[in-house]
Order: structure tokens, then C-alpha cells, then sequence
């Protein structure tokens, strides 16, 4: 939480779930004082494993051990999905 941003933006998930679910460019999700210096593949892989981390609906977001693997590089087939 930082109350000094606005409103809409306070709250981590509120700034980033939009920005998640939409096709903007990971420069805008990535910490700008990284510049250059990350592996795009494995920021879109962390981006998507936080999309399902932030989920509206918390019986569907996946269980720390499914969020480990999938930041490890493994691929989760059981996750549930949204109705």
C-alpha cells in the first residue's frame, strides 16, 4: 500500500491487474531501474504466474507450491479456472 499514489493505484493489485490484463508492454510492469538487464521469456512467465496469483476470485488463484514451479519454469495444468 502507498497512500501517497492515487487513487486506483494505491494498492499494488489495483495498479497492476490492469495493466496484466491487458496486452501492454512489460516495460510498464518492470522495475524501470532494471533498464535492460532481465530475460524477457522469464519476465512474461513471472508476469503471467502474477495475473493468476491476483485473481478476483481467490479458489482460483493457484497454491504456493504451484506458484513456485511455475517461477522455477514448470508448466501447471490443474489450475482451476474462472467460471
Amino acid at each position: 500500500m502507498d497512500i501517497s499514489r492515487p487513487k486506483g493505484q494505491q494498492c499494488l493489485t489495483e495498479w497492476a491487474r490492469p495493466l496484466l490484463e491487458s496486452d501492454h508492454s512489460i516495460r510498464e510492469l518492470v522495475d524501470p531501474r532494471l533498464g535492460s538487464s532481465y530475460v524477457e521469456q522469464e519476465v512474461y512467465g513471472m508476469l503471467q504466474c502474477a495475473s493468476l496469483c491476483i485473481r478476483q476470485d481467490p479458489h482460483t488463484r493457484p497454491c504456493m507450491s504451484q506458484v513456485l514451479r511455475m517461477l522455477e519454469g514448470g508448466i501447471i495444468t490443474n489450475l482451476p479456472f474462472d467460471a
